[in-house]
């Protein structure tokens, strides 16, 4: 695709791209637009002294999935329109800081069909999701499919770190995305302080109504409890609760130092694959101040809400991950019995090797050097998670 030389004048470009792909041209309510144009605009101001021919081409094809992924919920739900009769009740949602296992915890408890949660190819293509025998026959699920291959062939490094396949379960921000008004425009891979600034001041009330009716166009006639997962949750506990009020949480732990470099760890290997020139040590900055601030703010509505939580540490889960379900489980009544321990143990066993190893992290060069004051930012942190480490 030839693009203009501005991210900000690709607007109606995107648009019609994603007309063209989908076969849908309804958008749906106008409230999206604004900030999908700041995305853009600070993909100008933020990345303009790093960009490459590869990472304005993946910025373009992201941009216009988000669009398409619109489209097609608009026409989901203007062909379903009984969703708004759909019920979300008693959801398990799993949120922590980043690189805390969330995502592997996320994979393993949707082997339990107990519950349903929505895969990638889904939050990409909208649809009443299809009986699980169907999807290797439908044209959205293997683009999809084809898609991360492409991609994984191009980049094994980032499949070691954090591997996704099209049936697996994805983070809620990329459901949250065709509002305009997410961080999945913004989160670890890009450095995007312009637009996250603007994010921060937006009504995420509105966000996750939106997001409550896609999911209920996705499990339209699924009465089973809803999984879902992203560290931004904790970013926005209060808007979660108004709009989930009966939802359990899992809160995933691990020392934010640890955290912080593995994150780094992560991004660094988008970065090197699409940027001349990477930034991590001013994203180190950002992320730092963005889940230390995620702390504070999800403490204070977790204090009203205490019995709705779980926390479930790092060490404890890689060490034993059967236990820390069954623990998560007790606490919220799930059933827990021989068939699954059996699921369970099948998706563990499955597991390459190489996710298992440790990894080494280079505290240096992202800045990570004086763990003195990092201690001090997270003090409240390891005092109440982990007073003995």
């Amino acid at each position: 695709m030839n693009l203009p030389e501005k991210f900000a004048d690709c607007f109606e470009l995107f648009h019609e791209e994603a007309m063209r792909l989908s076969g849908f041209s309804d958008f749906g309510d106008e409230g999206y637009k604004e900030g999908f144009q700041r995305a853009l605009s600070a993909i100008d101001f933020d990345l303009k002294n790093v960009m490459t021919d590869r990472a304005r081409q993946a910025i373009a094809g992201y941009n216009i999935g988000v669009l398409i992924a619109r489209l097609y919920a608009v026409e989901g739900w203007k062909k379903h329109p009984e969703y708004t009769q759909q019920k979300i009740n008693k959801p398990l949602i799993i949120t922590g800081l980043i690189r805390t296992g969330s995502t592997a915890l996320h994979k393993l408890l949707s082997v339990d069909p107990q519950f349903q949660s929505a895969p990638i190819w889904l939050l990409r293509t909208p649809m009443v999701r299809p009986a699980r025998e169907q999807w290797e026959t439908i044209p959205e699920y293997q683009k999809c499919y084809q898609d991360f291959e492409a991609f994984y062939q191009l980049s094994p490094k980032f499949y070691r770190i954090h591997p996704i396949h099209a049936m697996d379960v994805e983070e809620c921000i990329h459901g949250t995305a065709i509002t305009g008004v997410s961080l999945a425009f913004a989160y670890g891979n890009f450095y995007l302080p312009s637009y996250e600034s603007w994010y921060l001041r937006q009504d995420q009330n509105a966000v996750y109504r939106q997001y409550t009716d896609l999911l209920k166009l996705i499990g339209l006639g699924d009465k089973r409890p809803w999984l879902l997962k992203t560290p931004v949750h904790l970013m926005n506990l209060d808007a979660l609760f108004n709009n989930f009020p009966d939802a359990n949480v899992v809160w995933t732990h691990r020392d934010p130092y640890l955290a912080m470099g593995s994150g780094m760890n992560a991004s660094e290997t988008v970065q090197e694959f699409l940027f001349d020139d990477l930034q991590m040590k001013k994203q180190a900055l950002v992320e730092t101040q963005r889940w230390h601030r995620a702390v504070c703010d999800a403490e204070m509505v977790r204090s009203e809400r205490e019995e709705r939580f779980i926390d479930i540490h790092h060490g404890e889960f890689l060490s034993d991950p059967i236990t820390a379900v069954k623990s998560i489980y007790d606490k919220f009544g799930y059933t827990f019995n021989d068939e699954l321990t059996a699921l369970l143990h099948n998706w563990l066993d499955e597991q390459p090797r190489e996710q298992k190893a440790k990894q080494a992290y280079k505290f240096d060069e992202y800045g990570l050097t004086d763990r003195d004051t990092f201690d001090q930012l997270f003090d409240n942190y390891y005092q109440r998670y982990m007073p003995n480490r």
